[in-house]
């Protein structure tokens, strides 16, 4: 029995991972299942490229410099507060990919509010990277923020 134990929890870790459309999806699905809030973590920053790696950089230069804080809400789940089990129970990726650019639309509820985040994506050297993140329907996207 001891033997099993291991091999059924990797099994059950494996089944238990939403099934995504395909690899840019995997490369959004890290950020919804590694723990919401890492989109802003220096840690996944080798995951970003063009203008969402640039702002993000700049929030960190503001924090390290001034102590300003210019991203104050989880851009994967367009909030402060989540409950990430709803999320996780309800998440859908849909992904539509070609010559290397993606767009990525997560779909999940929150607190019972339907959310709607696009993420675009762009190969790199064998490996897909966030350029941007949007919630159309709130009216925001990485790419026109500000943070000096």
């Amino acid at each position: 029995m001891k033997k099993l134990f291991g091999p059924l929890l990797a099994i059950a870790a494996v089944w238990s991972h939403p099934a995504w459309a395909g690899p840019a999806a995997d490369a959004v699905g890290y950020f919804y299942s590694e723990g919401i809030g890492m989109e802003a973590d220096e840690a996944s920053r080798d995951r970003f490229t063009g203008p969402a790696k640039a702002y993000l950089d700049a929030s960190d230069r503001a924090f390290d410099e001034r102590e300003e804080i210019c991203l104050d809400f989880g851009l994967a789940v367009d909030g402060q507060d989540f409950d990430p089990t709803e999320i996780a129970s309800t998440l859908e990726l849909d992904e539509a990919a070609n010559d290397g650019a993606a767009i990525v639309v997560a779909r999940f509820t929150n607190f019972g509010q339907p959310r709607e985040i696009e993420w675009t994506l762009v190969e790199e050297n064998g490996a897909w990277k966030v350029a941007d993140i949007a919630n159309e329907a709130a009216g925001w996207r990485v790419s026109q923020f500000v943070c000096e």
